[in-house]
Formats: structure tokens, C-alpha cells, sequence
């Protein structure tokens, strides 16, 4: 059964807390629709939340200016501070049903990833110690149990941005910060050091593709599908 997503205070007892990340165009949006499908076959509840929440909060009105290009912005503090509070709105604004499994399409781990490379390689573990006890201590986001990086060829995740439906916060077939390939490649570069080096993890890492080419969105699904289980068995055992 999947619920409509309500905020919690915390994580709750027993409850799993799961971020899929990745750039743009990573497959995040179908990884999660097709996991929490695999979720439910297996009897689970799950509730779902993607960010930015569009429509729903006035950062992400913000956030939706920035990606269409209204202004140029590059502060990597400013605008890590809009999608943060985009996801404290969104938390102190709903409440939370009781549900096995919370899966987000994009978390904290995305705002670390899009915005440190704005920064020279010496300021950057400075922003994320302030970005994470921005998030977590002072707006009281919580803290997933697992992040899961669906990694890609930046080369080809562009292509598959190319081919997405109309998105509601953008009429352009790539908003800002997709139309720059150059920034993908060093948010790709970004996410893959910050899940290798278990920064903020628990961290896994799905490869989009392998030796034989792209993989199905069905066997993308069953990974996910079983890191999922490992961490609801291990948090179980943990009590």
C-alpha cells in the first residue's frame, strides 16, 4: 500500500528512510516509481517524496526560478539554503503516517553534491559540515537510513534528460542546471567521491549500466529492491 507523503518529526521505530540520488537524467524518477512497485509486491507500505517539492512550498517557487535561468546565481551557500528549506517546509507542513518504507527521489545527499562543486576543492568539506548540520540539527530534516546513487555516464544521462516529458517547473527540455554538461560531469565526479568515501552515508552505489550496456529499468528496481531489505533487516537487528 502506498500512502500520500506526510513529513516526520524523525525517523520512527522500524520505519526505513531510503534517498535515491544521482545527476540528472540518473533514472532516480523510474528507479523510485519501480522499487516502491516492488516494495508493495512485497507487502510493505511506502510513502514517497520527491524534491524539489514543486508547488507545494514557497522555496521551491525559488528553486524553480533559478532553473530557468531568472537570474544568475552561483553562490553554492545561497542556493543550498533554498533547497533546504524547501525540505523543511515541506516536513513541518505535513505529518507522517505510520508506513514501513519513505522513499525520496533526491535528499540531502543531492544538495551536497550540485552545489560543493561551486566551491574550490579546499572549501568544500567546510560547506558540507555546514550544510549537514544546517539540514539536520538547526531545520531538523531527518537523517535517511541509506542513500543510493544510481551512477551514469553524464554523456548519457543527457541524452535520456533530452527525451523526458514536459515538466511542470520548466518549459525548456533542459533547465539550467541540466543544459551544462560541464557541471554534470563535476556533480557526477562529486557524488561518486561523497558515496566512495561514505561521507553522510550509508551509502550504495547502483551502476546504471554494465559490461553489456545499459540495464533494464526491472533489474535497476531489484538492486535497489535488495539493498532496501539489507537495511531494513540490519536496522531490525539493530532493534
Amino acid at each position: 500500500m502506498r500512502l500520500p507523503f506526510r513529513a516526520p518529526a524523525a525517523n520512527r521505530p522500524g520505519m526505513i528512510m531510503v534517498a535515491i540520488e544521482g545527476i540528472d537524467g540518473s533514472g532516480k524518477g523510474t528507479a523510485t516509481r519501480a522499487v516502491c512497485a516492488l516494495l508493495e509486491e512485497a507487502g510493505l507500505t511506502v510513502a514517497t517524496q520527491s524534491f524539489p517539492n514543486y508547488g507545494k512550498t514557497a522555496a521551491a517557487h525559488a528553486v524553480q526560478a533559478v532553473l530557468n535561468g531568472e537570474g544568475k546565481v552561483d553562490s553554492a551557500y545561497y542556493l543550498a539554503s533554498l533547497f533546504s528549506l524547501d525540505r523543511a517546509e515541506t516536513f513541518l507542513t505535513s505529518a507522517m503516517p505510520e508506513v514501513d518504507v519513505v522513499v525520496f527521489d533526491r535528499y540531502v545527499l543531492s544538495n551536497a553534491a550540485f552545489q560543493m562543486v561551486r566551491l574550490p576543492e579546499a572549501e568544500r568539506d567546510a560547506f558540507l559540515t555546514w550544510l549537514f548540520d544546517y539540514e539536520y540539527n538547526r531545520l531538523g530534516v531527518p537523517k535517511p537510513d541509506l542513500n543510493i546513487l544510481m551512477r551514469i555516464d553524464p554523456e548519457i544521462a543527457a541524452q535520456w534528460v533530452a527525451k523526458k516529458a514536459a515538466r511542470s517547473y520548466t518549459s525548456a527540455t533542459r533547465d539550467a542546471f541540466e543544459a551544462d554538461d560541464t557541471y554534470q560531469q563535476r556533480v557526477s565526479d562529486a557524488y561518486s567521491s561523497i558515496a566512495t568515501r561514505q561521507v553522510n552515508g550509508p551509502w550504495a552505489i547502483v551502476e546504471v549500466a554494465d559490461a553489456d550496456g545499459m540495464k533494464t529499468p526491472e533489474a535497476i528496481a531489484a538492486e535497489c529492491l535488495a539493498l532496501i531489505q539489507a537495511a531494513i533487516a540490519a536496522k531490525s537487528a539493530n532493534g
